[in-house]
């Protein structure tokens, strides 16, 4: 069902490919040649990003090339992902958090803005980084102005849900007090083996602030059984946490019950539940996770080696099968907010809704069903979607 692609691998012979570039050193930055990186956030944007900008083209190229495949094929429908916003926090940190930065002297830079949560988190760059993403989306929409085609269309910016500044992205590797992988703690705790630690038998697919654990075994019940023992462990161990002086939990450990149910202010009922896949044991077949993983306050999940070539780079074979990579990641629920806002005839200028109870029953799915709406479609959908119409006037 789509008529045109748009990759930095795979695009129309009249657009040149996207070029390489920085994301902690962008060129919209003015003092781009005197910007302070750290060794780590300069170290992952060049091996990953920098390095492969036909998996990761940036939002200039992006925008450039989108106007130019606008003016010439004059699609109906376009759907543009700028992921400059989502690559840049991994691999930099975020700014959410206005009291993250202290100063700090920092050798070769001098004084400058640190993260207190991460010293690998320096300031300057993840604000040179959020400043072309704006400057991006702003050439996008006069960009769109300028096509007569599209003066009166109906555009709809929504974004992926927000990020956090990761903990200590290296010392969680080798300081037992920080010790986020589920894999060792429940190893240490005599609840898996030496076959299973090393991915025979359990199966463990993480990274960032998200996570799921499978059991192999006969039945489902005994599946159940020994996610039900492994959940109690998780749920005991505490790892040390600097700046509330004390021992916590790093995640919360989601059963079967509990995705059935819903946790009040972080899932909803079902949410983390499928019927058919939590029911379905046949061999070599997928199962629903036996345990899910949901991060506190940053803390990292380690990262299998095979989802490494999600950033792109080519790990040697001697990394460590679970690692933590990630500067910034998605915070599970703690970032759960996404922004939303639509432009076009007939929709309100300024109007602004920022109703918690309207937010917690907007659903993704409401776009789709609102955007079919506003142009007269009709859509056949399993998914529960409502017309938000009357929201936008």
């Amino acid at each position: 069902g789509v008529d045109m692609v748009l990759t930095g691998e795979d695009h129309p012979a009249y657009l040149d490919p996207p070029p390489l570039w920085s994301f902690y050193d962008p060129p919209t930055d003015p003092d781009r040649e005197t910007d302070p990186e750290s060794a780590l956030q300069r170290l992952f944007c060049s091996k990953a990003y920098q390095a492969h900008p036909e998996m990761f083209p940036p939002d200039s190229w992006m925008v450039q090339s989108s106007l130019e495949m606008l003016r010439r094929e004059k699609p109906d429908l376009a759907v543009l992902l700028l992921a400059e916003m989502d690559d840049s926090q991994h691999g930099l940190g975020t700014l959410v958090d206005p009291t993250e930065y202290e100063m700090r002297r920092k050798l070769l830079h001098g004084r400058v803005a640190v993260s207190r949560y991460n010293s690998a988190v320096i300031r300057e760059p993840v604000l040179d980084a959020m400043r072309d993403v704006d400057l991006q989306f702003g050439k996008l929409m006069r960009g769109l102005e300028q096509i007569d085609y599209y003066r009166d269309a109906l555009i709809v910016l929504y974004s992926d849900h927000g990020h956090i500044t990761h903990r200590q992205t290296l010392r969680t590797n080798w300081d037992p007090k920080l010790n986020c992988n589920p894999l060792s703690v429940l190893y240490d705790k005599g609840l898996i083996n030496r076959q299973e630690l090393d991915g025979r038998g359990v199966s463990l697919l993480s990274g960032t602030s998200v996570g799921a654990l499978y059991f192999k075994a006969e039945t489902v019940a005994q599946r159940r059984r020994r996610a039900a023992e492994c959940k109690q462990a998780l749920e005991e161990h505490v790892i040390w946490d600097e700046f509330v002086d004390d021992w916590i939990c790093p995640w919360i450990a989601v059963g079967e019950r509990q995705g059935i149910d819903g946790i009040p202010g972080i899932s909803e009922p079902g949410e983390l539940f499928h019927p058919y896949f939590a029911e379905n044991n046949s061999p070599g077949t997928l199962h629903h996770p036996d345990l899910a993983l949901l991060m506190h306050n940053g803390w990292q999940l380690p990262i299998r080696k095979g989802l490494a070539t999600n950033i792109g780079a080519k790990l040697p074979w001697y990394t460590p099968d679970d690692i933590s990579l990630f500067i910034g990641g998605h915070g599970s629920y703690d970032t759960a907010g996404i922004v939303i806002a639509f432009q076009g005839p007939d929709v309100a200028q300024g109007k602004v809704l920022r109703d918690p109870e309207f937010a917690r029953n907007y659903r993704i799915s409401d776009i789709a069903m609102t955007v079919a709406a506003r142009l007269g479609l009709e859509l056949q959908t399993t998914t529960v979607g409502r017309d938000r119409s009357a929201d936008l006037v």
